[in-house]
């Protein structure tokens, strides 16, 4: 099972904001961008089907999606990069003796 990925957005953008948080659904291809002050912002991956499923394509990834997305919404913002968070997994537990 795919898990969700957070992470923050960097760029330039609109009222001197220059950083927002982003969470992504692998499963589905879609992204939610937050920004302080803003409702979220959705943004989808492209997708393709496949046996009458809609998945997400493998050459359009998170990051072309936001750069679409901030650029039909903001015209002006520069979007620079994304980066994921990474979350230690959680240890397994010690069998019994």
């Amino acid at each position: 099972m795919a898990r969700s990925s957070t992470g923050t957005v960097h760029g330039q953008f609109p009222d001197g904001i220059t950083e927002g948080r982003f969470h992504e659904d692998p499963v589905h291809g879609k992204i939610s961008l937050r920004f302080e002050g803003w409702a979220p912002i959705p943004a989808n991956r492209r997708t393709q089907t496949v046996a009458r499923k809609r998945i997400p394509r493998d050459d359009d990834t998170a990051e072309d999606a936001v750069r679409r997305k901030l650029l039909k919404v903001w015209p002006t913002s520069v979007f620079e990069r994304m980066d994921y968070e990474h979350h230690a997994a959680a240890p397994e537990p010690e069998p019994p003796p």
